[in-house]
């Protein structure tokens, strides 16, 4: 039997500078960030899960690649393993800064609508984080009272 796959691109955009998205992600912790929010949408009832990211490769210019790998073992013994790459793209300086996070990942056919809102809801998460990280709050994150 042939497992058919497709590659699959799901983007997000964050209003903060690409220098400070790529010194996020590059930072002590950034690859905690990574980790933590793809570990969120995966879902934490995983018996167990490994995730790994390497640090940010610049491509080009105001292009930065982040490779990320999972292994999940579920409750009922079967695994999970799978592979992506986070693209950060500058597009836009300035007063409006703009960055775009790009995950790609290949999946098999059937499970492309899963795996489509699972990148999602990683992208949500991972820029959701980077904003507070930043000092700025989405409205999902909102500032902490003094």
């Amino acid at each position: 039997m042939t497992v058919q796959l497709r590659m699959m691109r799901v983007c997000d955009y964050i209003a903060l500078p690409y220098d400070t998205v790529v010194g996020l992600l590059d930072a002590s912790d950034g690859r905690l960030y990574l980790e933590d929010a793809l570990a969120a949408a995966l879902g934490g009832d995983r018996s167990k899960t490994t995730i790994s990211a390497w640090s940010p490769a610049r491509v080009a210019g105001r292009m930065t690649q982040v490779h990320v790998s999972w292994h999940i073992s579920d409750l009922d013994g079967r695994d999970v393993a799978g592979d992506g790459v986070l693209l950060v793209l500058g597009l836009q300086t300035g007063r409006e800064p703009l960055t775009e996070l790009s995950a790609t990942i290949a999946v098999e056919d059937e499970l492309s609508a899963t795996a489509s809102a699972t990148a999602k809801r990683f992208l949500d998460d991972l820029t959701a984080r980077l904003l507070v990280r930043a000092g700025r709050f989405p409205k999902s994150h909102p500032p902490p009272l003094s």
